[in-house]
């Protein structure tokens, strides 16, 4: 449930809001793929593998875990390469290209709730190349949908993600974890999310970085860990004058967000301990906006 509360008080040619609190659900069921039907194993695809996820297509998503054994080809961090997860033991695999030919997968799953008309949301994943694929690609994206999209072969799905990965980087990082990020306004019942490469060959900028792939790997290979849609709290505040911007019962690790009535982010703490003291900024009017850390979204 979400809350509001705020007490403003007045000062003279000074404003500030002292107490607010606004917590932020993630409407992905199984966001981090923790949720197993049964432990993978040779290969471990998504279907039947993954609580609350399906493949769209005719091709055949991955899935790995931890509790899989080592040598099957699926355990966490030892499969096609070796990545540990963003976090918990779990993550999807998916091809984002082949140079043989038009080669998408992608990964559906259903929203907890269905999005609002009118209201803007954050959408966020991350996003590993494993380090046997000979390429990268600039495209991986997003797309909320209210129906279930779906496809027959392996040509990548065409429709506009929401969400794509902006601007349009080389997305090769072997070692971390990439975050794909964006807010939307929501056309009104949205109720699905699919992730993958949505652009064919002709509009998907490869780079060639690996001399000597895998096996035949002449593709672009993807971990996908983290998916995260969170209707987007932007609230007006009253700020000014020496005070700490405090927040009642907050968590760690929660991140704030401060923006000034353009839009522009004046203030980010990504583990907010109530430390904001309002007389680095000008009196008038802010908005701002908090996230909870990753294990309390589900709660």
């Amino acid at each position: 449930m979400n809350s509001l509360k705020q007490i403003v008080i007045f000062f003279v040619m000074q404003l500030f809001l002292i107490e607010s609190t606004c917590a932020q659900i993630n409407l992905v069921k199984n966001p981090s793929f923790e949720d197993t039907i049964k432990c993978p194993d040779p290969w471990g695809f998504v279907d039947p593998y993954v609580q609350n996820w399906k493949n769209p297509t005719g091709c055949t998503p991955d899935y790995y875990n931890s509790c899989a054994a080592v040598g099957t080809g699926c355990n966490v961090p030892n499969n096609l390469g070796y990545q540990y997860a963003k976090s918990g033991n779990g993550y999807c695999g998916i091809y984002g290209y082949a140079k043989a030919g038009m080669v998408r997968e992608y990964i559906q799953g259903q929203l907890s709730d269905s999005l609002i008309a009118g209201e803007k949301y954050t959408v966020s994943f991350y996003a590993s190349l494993t380090n046997v694929s000979q390429y990268s690609i600039n495209r991986l994206g997003a797309y909320l949908s209210q129906n279930a999209i779906t496809g027959s072969s392996c040509d990548n799905l065409p429709y506009s993600p929401q969400v794509l990965n902006f601007p349009f980087r080389q997305l090769k990082d072997t070692l971390g974890w990439m975050l794909i990020e964006g807010d939307f306004i929501a056309n009104g019942g949205e109720k699905y999310i699919t992730i993958g490469n949505f652009s064919d060959d002709t509009n998907t900028d490869t780079l060639l970085f690996n001399s000597s792939p895998w096996g035949t790997g002449k593709v672009a290979y993807y971990h996908i860990d983290e998916v995260s849609v969170m209707k987007k709290f932007n609230i007006p505040t009253l700020i000014g004058g020496d005070h700490i911007f405090e927040i009642n019962s907050l968590p760690e690790w929660c991140m704030l967000y401060l923006y000034n009535t353009l839009g522009q982010i004046v203030y980010r703490n990504d583990n907010y301990n109530n430390d904001f003291n309002s007389i680095n900024v000008r009196s008038g009017i802010y908005y701002y906006n908090i996230q909870l850390p990753f294990f309390f979204q589900d709660l």
